[in-house]
This record gives structure tokens, C-alpha cells and sequence, in this order.
């Protein structure tokens, strides 16, 4: 792993965690709820509308589990680690509503699991004493409309406050702590800026981040021509994944089953069950040669390793640190509905991933103000620069442009400024519940640029453009209001929503690369070559970027 790769530990420093423990011994106050589901190895979670869980794995279908409260709903986790939906109690107006809240000491009796549909329903009448009617949620023909088919991305809109059940602000089955989409609207939790979804990520016991940071060379992106093949080249060693880590003692990682030597399809989230493709980050190691986890990191050998915060990750904000780490996963292996446990004596906290940066923002064409203008279209893939070659090896081969070496030319203009007009193609994410496309271009993202390299002046250390040297149309991209998390002197929020991918999809703005420099003492020289990172990031905590060397040449 290179330092650009690792450069963003900064920001782990304001990554914020709300942390939801659950005193000790809280859940032995409460009967256990006892059933037996039709399919086995499925994980049982009880969940409070604060989002406080405990959970059991139902290994031959048959489960007790002591919940945290006295009243609960029931969710399910798959065997391979995946949201599978909630738990139907009893059925109402026209089956238009279902009941999902019980209390505890309930004896459920037999639960069927509609894998198809994403729900599980009690096979018999319950008697209304275990049933908890204001606990209720919206659905079509019985079936909950948020499920684990959708994750709880379908369109529902908010019931008024002293109708809404508690823990679940669009009614739609899926509670808010699991929930992708908390507020019905078709807008990603960490992409939508409404006051009800940012109250419902506080009940996230943790947050569960991806970060992808590419060069020019190596840019994935479906607009730009990538492949599922070209995707899944650069992934496993590229991508990198944070969790927050609960504070309060030693955590353990619940990511499901082991993997299994003889059958890939058994076992859970390959990415971070034993035996299976993770790799611990740590400053200066490569992949490569990176410890696996959790196989590196279990000493009670229960088959969930230990999580143990990355350097300088504890701070105020972030008190229990944040791990780092390669899932060293395919776009097939990880994604949305991902189900994540953190263990510890206290209590266990869940989260559910949302989406997954798989591809980079990538520069379609560009354009100066120098007279005569520079300007041109970028052809990918785009050739790697062979920088190092060992003795005896090729001769060094300069890549192709944009790559270091042969940086894309640019020059200034009359006022003595490189000033360049953009356009980039979005990144995209996997679809989710009914959208068809293959691929979504990802909007609403904010769009950062940061100063990252110098031939002659040394590394710049990411220093990030301020927001009087971009400009767009203000219909199409808005000033960027910054969270605690990018403490980012500047940048562009893209007001365009989600929707299928289309190369024709483009966003334009005007980079002033000179005024960027010179917030920060800095100068350009005519002959020298510079690296910027073009960075789409949430808002939130996720972030992928593409680094493009220019050199200027007038």
C-alpha cells in the first residue's frame, strides 16, 4: 500500500461513532423468546427502537434469545452474513399492515422463512398478550414493503410523529438501525441531509466506511468503459474499508459463519470471517504481505476477531478508534445489506453497509484558459508509467497521459492563472432492491480537490483546494456544507440524485489550480508536473478519488 492510500488516516480522526452499549447484564432482566425457524443457520437479532440488540444463531432452526427490553422486534441475518429481513407477528387491514413488535418471554412457535420475499412470518395466531400492535408496519399482500430484498430502499413516506411506530421513521418493517433509506425517500442514508434521516443515523452503533483511491492508470469506472472484470482487477487490493469501533473493552466482529474449505458458498462475509479474504491495514505494510483478520486477531479462537483501533484513531469524537482494513473482496463478495455485529461484554451494536465505492470519479475532458488553449478527452484504460524498473528489467516507459511522467499539459492564462474546466464522469454503486440498471451513477456527492504531489516541490500532504478556487453551474452543483468529518476548506455538491449510468451523465466545474496553491504559500513553475486527487466523497465517512498528474507548460 502506497502513502497515497494511506494519507486519509487523517480524516479518521473526526470519524464520528454513536455508540449504543447496552449495560451489563441488561438483557438477563427479560424472558427469553423462544421459536423455531423453517430454515436453519440463520443469526436472530432482537431490537430495541434505540437500536440496542442481542442476538443468537438459530444453528438447526431452533432458537431462545433474551432480549434487551421488555418489548422487541425480530430481525434475521442470513448464513452468509446478509439482512434477511424482519419477522411478522400477526397481520391487519387487509394485510395492507403487519404487527412486528413482541414482547419478551414469547413462545413464537414455528416461523417461516420466505427467502424470495425477504421476510419470515409466524406460521400460527399469537395470542394478543405477546403481540405489540403500535410496533406495526406497512405492507403489500402481508409482506413488510422494506425487506431483505430492498434493505428498506422503497418509497415510504413518514406516518406524523404520534403515529409512527418508535424505531422505524418510514414504517416500512426495516428498523432505523438497519434501515439504508430511514426515511422513505429513495435518497441514501448518508447521501440525504434531511433532519429525520440524520435522527435516525444516531441509533447506528457504528459506522461502516469505504474508501477507494485510484490513479489515473489504474481508474475503474463503467462510463469511462470499465468492466465487472476491470472492476474486480483493481478491488482487492485498492479498496479499503473503516469501521468504528464501540468503546467500553475488547470487540469482537460478528461477520457470520467461517468459511468453509470444500463449499465457497457457505460461510459469512468473506471479507471478514475466518478463513476468508481480509487483511489488516497497518502503516508501511502492503497487502500483500498485511496479517489476515480475523484468523490474525482471535484469541479465544471463537472464529470473531478482535478489533483493534488503527494508530491515532482515538479522539474525542471517535473514542474507541477505528479499524482499518483490505477486504480483499470482489463487487460480488461485499455490498449492500451487509450485516455487521460488534460484540462485547456490555452489549452488541449493529450495522448494515449501504452502498460500496467500487468505482472512482473519473476525468472525461478538459480544458484551459492559456491562449492557444489546451484541451482534450482522455481515452481509458490509460497506460501505467513503468516508474521503477529493476536492474536488468524493460527500460523505463513513460504511461500515458496523466500518469507521472507525462502529465496531462496545461498553461495559464493572461492573469498568469491555470484555470481548467472539468468534466468528470460519477462513480457508480451496485443497484439495489427494484432499480434494473446494471450500474447507478451515484449523485449527490460532494466534490473535493486536493493538492497531492510535486516533482520538485515534495509531497503537498493533500492539501484541499479552498472554495474560491472551484466553480460550477449552481443549478447542477451547490457550495458544500462540510461535516466535522472533511474539516475541508472547499468544495462542490452535485445536485443531481441517483440514476442508471450513462456515459452522456457528466459533471462540469472550473478548477483555479493556481489560486489553490497559493492558499497555501505554493507556486507553479513552468516544466513541472503536479498531482491533484479528484475526490467524490458522502459527507459522512466514505470517499473515492482518482489522481491525475498535469504538468504545466506555459
Amino acid at each position: 500500500m502506497t502513502w497515497r492510500g494511506w494519507r486519509c488516516a487523517s480524516f479518521v480522526a473526526m470519524f464520528v461513532i454513536a455508540a449504543l452499549a447496552l449495560p451489563a447484564g441488561a438483557a438477563a432482566r427479560f424472558k427469553s423468546i423462544s421459536a423455531t425457524l423453517s430454515k436453519p443457520g440463520y443469526t436472530v437479532l432482537a431490537l430495541t427502537p434505540a437500536g440496542k440488540a442481542t442476538s443468537v444463531l438459530a444453528r438447526t432452526g431452533r432458537f431462545s434469545i433474551r432480549p434487551p427490553a421488555g418489548v422487541v422486534t425480530l430481525q434475521l441475518r442470513t448464513t452468509n452474513g446478509k439482512y434477511a429481513g424482519p419477522v411478522v407477528l400477526g397481520i391487519e387491514q387487509r394485510a395492507q399492515r403487519v404487527i412486528v413488535g413482541v414482547r419478551a418471554g414469547a413462545k413464537l412457535g414455528r416461523i417461516d422463512v420466505n427467502v424470495r420475499a425477504g421476510y419470515a412470518r409466524v406460521r400460527g395466531k399469537l395470542t394478543k398478550a405477546f403481540l405489540v400492535a403500535t410496533r406495526w408496519a406497512r405492507a403489500k399482500r402481508g409482506v413488510p414493503i422494506g425487506n431483505g430484498r430492498n434493505f428498506g430502499f422503497v418509497r415510504s413516506k413518514p406516518p406524523a410523529p404520534r403515529a409512527r411506530p418508535l424505531g422505524d421513521i418510514d414504517a416500512d418493517g426495516v428498523p432505523d438501525v438497519l434501515d439504508i433509506d430511514a426515511n422513505g425517500n429513495l435518497i441514501l442514508n448518508n447521501l440525504d441531509r434531511s433532519i429525520t434521516t440524520r435522527a435516525a443515523q444516531v441509533a447506528n452503533a457504528f459506522q461502516f466506511a469505504s474508501e477507494l483511491p485510484l490513479s489515473i492508470s489504474q481508474t475503474a469506472n463503467v462510463d469511462a468503459g470499465s468492466t465487472d472484470a476491470d472492476i474486480n482487477a483493481v478491488l482487492p487490493s485498492e479498496l479499503q474499508v473503516r469501521l468504528g469501533i464501540v468503546p467500553g473493552g475488547p470487540v469482537e466482529l460478528d461477520c457470520g459463519h467461517p468459511q468453509s474449505r470444500t463449499d465457497p458458498k457457505l460461510g459469512g462475509l468473506v471479507y471478514c470471517s475466518k478463513g476468508g479474504t481480509g487483511r489488516v491495514i497497518q502503516p508501511g505494510t502492503p497487502y500483500d504481505q498485511a496479517a489476515h483478520f480475523p484468523d490474525c486477531c482471535d484469541p479465544d479462537n471463537n472464529g470473531f476477531g478482535t478489533l483493534t483501533p488503527a494508530p491515532g484513531s482515538i479522539n474525542p469524537q471517535s473514542p474507541g478508534g477505528v479499524f482499518w482494513t483490505w477486504p480483499g473482496a470482489t463487487s460480488s463478495q461485499i455490498g449492500t445489506g451487509d450485516l455487521l455485529i460488534e460484540r462485547q461484554q456490555a452489549g452488541e451494536s449493529l450495522a448494515t453497509l449501504q452502498y460500496l465505492f467500487v468505482t472512482v470519479p473519473a476525468l472525461a475532458s478538459y480544458s484551459d484558459n492559456a491562449s492557444p488553449q489546451n484541451s482534450g478527452t482522455v481515452h481509458y484504460p490509460v497506460a501505467p508509467t513503468n516508474e521503477n524498473p529493476p536492474p536488468g528489467g524493460p527500460p523505463f516507459i513513460p504511461g500515458g497521459p496523466g500518469t507521472h511522467h507525462n502529465g496531462i499539459a496545461v498553461g495559464a492564462g493572461p492573469d498568469g492563472h491555470v484555470v481548467l474546466t472539468l468534466k468528470f464522469w460519477r462513480p457508480q454503486r451496485q443497484p439495489i432492491g427494484q432499480e434494473t440498471a446494471p450500474w447507478i451513477d451515484m449523485g449527490g456527492l460532494t466534490y473535493l480537490v486536493r493538492a497531492q504531489n510535486s516533482s520538485t516541490k515534495g509531497p503537498l500532504l493533500g492539501k484541499t483546494c479552498p472554495q474560491n478556487a472551484l466553480s460550477a453551474d449552481p443549478s447542477q452543483m451547490a457550495v458544500a456544507k462540510f461535516t466535522p468529518y472533511f474539516q475541508a476548506p472547499g468544495g462542490l455538491t452535485d445536485l443531481e440524485q441517483d440514476r442508471a449510468a450513462n456515459p452522456n451523465n457528466m459533471i462540469t466545474f472550473t478548477l483555479d489550480m493556481t489560486k489553490c496553491l497559493a492558499a497555501y504559500g505554493l507556486s507553479w513553475d513552468v516544466g513541472e508536473e503536479l498531482d491533484f486527487d479528484f475526490v467524490a466523497a458522502t459527507g459522512v465517512s466514505d470517499d473515492t478519488l482518482q489522481d491525475v498528474t498535469f504538468k504545466r507548460t506555459s
